[in-house]
Formats: C-alpha cells, structure tokens, sequence
C-alpha cells in the first residue's frame, strides 16, 4: 500500500471521520445508476496499529463507512456491510456497498403521515432529475437514524410530474429507476469527498441526462507504448427489445399498458415486458417504452481498459462522466479511427491497476 493511501473510518450517519484503520486487502468501485455492488476489505487484526484501536467499536455493521482516500482525495467509500473473523489468520474481512445499498431500504413516503397508506407526495412540474432529488430527499426527511450526509443539487424546472401514493410503498429504488428509464431520463450518481469545512464524509448527488464532466482524456492504442493496457470490448443482446412493452398500475384486462416498435426492422422481433408498478399515467407508460425501445433496441456495448493508479490522468483525477477518446486505426475489431466514449464505471484495489469501463458517446 502506497503511503499516500489509506482507509478512513466514518460515522454512516453524519460522516464524521473516526480514525484511520490498516488494510492490508481493499477493493473498491464506483459506478452510475446503480450500486457498485460487494467490495472487499480485510484488517490485519494482529497489526500493532490496529492492536491500539477499538476494533468492536470501530467496525460496527452499517454504523460504519470505509473511506479509499488517495493523498487528500477520496477515490470511494462503502458502508460496512458485513464482517467475517478468522482468529487464526489473524484477519477482519469485511464486506462494503456504497449508499446505493443504504437507499435500497427507503420507502419514497410520507413519513410524517399519521395514515401513511391514505397520503400522497406529488412532484413537479420539474426536471426528472429533480423528481429523483425529492424523492431521495424525502427518504432522509426524517433526521436523526434516518440522516444521511448527502449534498443535494440546485432544482431544475421541467414539465414533468409524478405522485407517489402512500399504499404503493415504493422502495428509492423502485422510483429512481421508473425515472432512469423514462424517455429524457437522467443518469446519477453519489460521488463521495470530504467536506471543505468539516472534514467529513458526504455523497453528492448529480442527476443530469447523459450526466458528463468537463473532464476528457485521450488514449492512442497504436503507440508502441500506449498508456492503455487489458483493453477489451464486448456486446450484450441478453436485454435486446426493438418492441418494448411498459407495464402500469391495475389487473387483468384493467392493466395500463404500452408498446413503442422501433423503426428498424433489420434484426429479428423480440419483445419484453418491464413492470412499472407505480405508474397510473398512460402518458408516463408511453415515454418508458419509447426510452426502453431506444435502449434496448442495439445491442450494448461496452469497452474496457486498464491504466496505472498514478499515471495522468491518474485515479484522483477520474469521474464519472468523463470523456474517454480512444484511437484504434490499426485494431481489427476496435472502433476505427477516433472515437469518443462516457467512463460509466471505474474500480481498481490496492494494487497499481485501475480498470476503465465506457460506452460509446450517445448509447
């Protein structure tokens, strides 16, 4: 481990740095629309640093946020999730997930309703993007165990609106992905840092349409000695629908309903159903097709790339967003020429290698 790494401690709940704790393993990610999913992180426990901390106290399941800071950058941060004591190896293996997993477990309702079943929350008109806002505002508008150090984005007008009714029990999830997913949709994320004042841990929130950064990076693959390396591209049609049907509130012959075929007719039919549980408006059903249409409807593409932790741009300086233009005259398979991509995802661990995931602008 560089001694420029380390691994804070935090308070899950106001982001309250606690101490320093050794690793000697650490793996980490950051993604968009989604969480990241399980990293790891192990604590030599027999370490005489970590001897002298409260360890029980220290590591509390939830209660307690890893924080992957690079000189005084945080690169990414996940709350613990689980532990696993080995006496014998001497080693706390730990299991982290960034908020997304916290927000997993958020009802989008009135929590201060006396009848929560009878009420409703109504947003807009706005941006979609500032839908997604109030929708997680209102999952930590409770404070206290509900609070979380999240920073929240200036509201964007828009024409949109939806209502979120008491009795549906919409999980953060659930609503946030009905608004992803609508046509105009946004992307987001929760990129961590510390706070300018405080020192402490926070998420800040983007929401945006095709969400980028003013950041660009370019990468020539015919160089005799390229920056890049482990470079990989692959399609999906596992999810491919050029005939998307969306599916709304009620039952039987009663169900909302609508399909958006796409002009293209050059592949083979192939039709797919998406429920959207929460949707009574025929209008907002008809956008979710038309966008599950358009994304579904080529196959997906996605490429990968490694680069070293302290090259330029080095892992202080990526995020989500960025542009990737990569030129490939030479490759058989690779985009000819120049093209221009949206880093979606990057992970790496204690090691010098950081994995690169993009999509072609525009997918």
């Amino acid at each position: 481990m560089a001694a420029l790494e380390r691994v804070w401690v935090c308070d899950t709940i106001t982001g309250q740095r606690l101490n320093v704790v050794p690793v000697k393993d650490f793996t980490w990610a950051r993604c968009f629309n989604e969480g990241a999913g399980e990293q790891q992180a192990s604590i030599p426990v027999n370490d005489p640093t970590v001897k002298m901390l409260d360890l029980r106290g220290l590591i509390v399941e939830r209660s307690s946020t890893l924080v992957y800071e690079v000189g005084s950058n945080v690169v990414a941060a996940g709350v613990v999730m689980d532990t696993d004591y080995d006496m014998d190896a001497g080693t706390l293996d730990i299991v982290h997930e960034d908020i997304w997993k916290l927000l997993d477990d958020r009802l989008v309702i009135n929590h201060g309703a006396a009848n929560i079943r009878t009420e409703k929350l109504i947003y807009g008109p706005l941006s979609l993007g500032t839908i997604a806002k109030r929708a997680v505002q209102e999952a930590i508008a409770p404070g206290g165990w509900y609070g979380l150090p999240i920073v929240f984005p200036a509201d964007v007008g828009g024409s949109e609106t939806r209502t979120y009714y008491g009795y549906q029990m919409q999980t953060v999830p659930d609503v946030l992905k009905e608004i992803m997913e609508s046509d105009g949709g946004p992307d987001i994320d929760f990129t961590p840092r510390w706070n300018a004042s405080t020192g402490s841990l926070e998420w800040v929130m983007r929401a945006a349409p095709n969400l980028a950064t003013s950041s660009a990076w370019g990468y020539n693959l015919d160089a005799a000695k390229p920056e890049a390396f482990k470079v990989k591209a692959k399609t999906d049609t596992g999810k491919f629908s050029n005939n998307a049907f969306a599916v709304g509130e009620g039952t039987e012959k009663n169900i909302l309903l609508r399909s958006n075929p796409t002009p293209d007719h050059s592949r083979p039919a192939a039709e797919s159903v998406t429920s959207f549980k929460g949707v009574k408006n025929l209008g907002v059903l008809g956008q979710l097709a038309v966008e599950r249409s358009r994304a579904l409807s080529v196959p997906t593409r996605h490429y990968s790339m490694s680069i070293l932790k302290n090259a330029t741009p080095g892992v202080t300086d990526l995020g989500l967003g960025d542009t990737i233009r990569v030129m490939s005259a030479a490759d058989p398979w690779m985009p000819p020429g120049l093209s221009t991509h949206r880093l979606i995802k990057y992970s790496g661990s204690l090691g010098m290698d950081v994995s690169l995931e993009f999509q072609p602008t525009g997918a």
